[in-house]
């Protein structure tokens, strides 16, 4: 996957947000490699599944565009998960790589050649039946964030809103977009997603470009966001209207491109 020079805003609930330069976050990664993930850049055969379990914040946009460029795979874990349930051979809390040991356990991690097409791991919503692990090799994923890069004209001076769950597919979207197109992203916490109030608020500061909500999520904004949300632009020339699209499937993200200005 091609990473162009990306930068990060973290808003945080305690106002104390960060911001970090694409030197940052080169030198940030570089720091992972050489420090923590030396045992994964070593190997020369197999390289086992990475569970990642973090709070959304700019270190785990780092560590995933680490694991990217050293081409191994990972999944996010849940508080209530272990690694080895869902098959993998390491675990990565923020602060330290832990090698999983089956201690004679039925549960064993998967092994993944180093010439491996597999990128992420990500569960099924569960609507239809019982929650799968599904393996998303970099031939799908590529395809789908150069489409959606090319669908909405976006380019290295848009802003990505990065607001949906990390266990929930379009936030893979939302960060990989920021790599491919040099973007820079605009990380949400979680509680956001609940506090109408606060999610308004960081629209209205750092008026991102792109933006992806579930029907639920706009249910809870005012109307005066919602006014902002979708007719901002409507009213500006069509020159400076992009694009827009809208998907109206049960429970679809609703996406949205705006001209940044």
């Amino acid at each position: 996957m091609r990473i162009s020079e990306f930068s990060i805003d973290e808003v945080r609930v305690s106002g104390d947000d960060v911001h970090l330069s694409c030197h940052q976050i080169r030198q940030v990664i570089s720091s992972l490699k050489q420090e923590v993930f030396t045992d994964l850049t070593t190997t020369t055969t197999t390289r086992g599944i990475v569970a990642i379990r973090m709070e959304r914040s700019a270190k785990l946009i780092c560590v995933i565009v680490t694991l990217l460029e050293v081409r191994v795979p990972f999944i996010f874990l849940r508080d209530d998960e272990d690694s080895a349930s869902v098959g993998a051979e390491w675990l990565f809390d923020g602060k330290e790589l832990t090698k999983f040991s089956c201690n004679g356990s039925g549960d064993q991690p998967v092994d993944v050649p180093e010439d491996s097409d597999l990128c992420y791991l990500i569960r099924t919503s569960g609507t239809t039946g019982m929650q799968k692990l599904i393996g998303v090799p970099y031939s799908c994923i590529e395809p789908n964030i150069e489409d959606f890069r090319e669908r909405f004209s976006l380019c290295s001076e848009d802003v990505i809103l990065c607001s949906t769950s990390v266990f929930f597919d379009p936030s893979i979207v939302e960060i990989f977009l920021a790599l491919s197109c040099g973007s820079r992203l605009l990380l949400v916490p979680d509680k956001a997603r609940s506090h109408p109030h606060l999610l308004s608020d960081i629209l209205r500061r750092y008026k991102p470009t792109f933006v992806q909500f579930t029907p639920s999520v706009l249910a809870l904004l005012d109307d005066l966001t919602l006014s902002w949300i979708f007719w901002r632009f409507f009213t500006n020339s069509l020159s400076s209207y992009r694009r827009r699209k809208v998907s109206s499937e049960s429970g679809a993200t609703i996406s949205h491109c705006f001209e940044s200005n």
